[in-house]
């Protein structure tokens, strides 16, 4: 897989997982006011190349956007990133936005801490499993 269908690929999920928070901030805040808004988006990613940086940059593109939106970056390493998801989430003080490698994805699923977001991307032109 060549460096840039690697960083449209990790693009494209942020992407997904951004506007998924943002929908559910906007069906979710109040109508009179809208305050600044923080997203935690935990991943071990912002410390790989090219996904890091492409993260980052897609990050600025929807804080444009959206201004009243800010995504914190929240870097674990590899190591930890399963741990420390898990503690957060057990305390009640997990990430908005948690991304990871597919298979850990059922069993974060099954303990109710992350959602399948495929069935939402399936009408996105870019094609994210390549």
């Amino acid at each position: 897989m060549t460096t840039l269908r690697q960083a449209r690929r990790w693009m494209a999920w942020g992407g997904a997982a951004l506007a998924v928070a943002a929908l559910w901030l906007a069906l979710t805040a109040p109508a009179t006011a809208q305050a600044p808004v923080q997203l935690r988006f935990m991943s071990w990613y912002f410390g790989e190349d090219p996904a890091g940086p492409a993260l980052k940059a897609l990050f600025a593109e929807f804080e444009k956007k959206n201004p009243n939106i800010k995504v914190v970056a929240e870097q674990v390493t590899s190591a930890e990133r399963v741990p420390k998801f898990t503690a957060a989430m057990e305390a009640g003080r997990g990430p908005d936005i948690y991304m990871d490698t597919p298979p850990n994805a059922p069993n974060l699923i099954a303990r109710g801490y992350c959602t399948n977001l495929e069935p939402l991307m399936k009408g996105e032109k870019e094609d994210i499993k390549a």
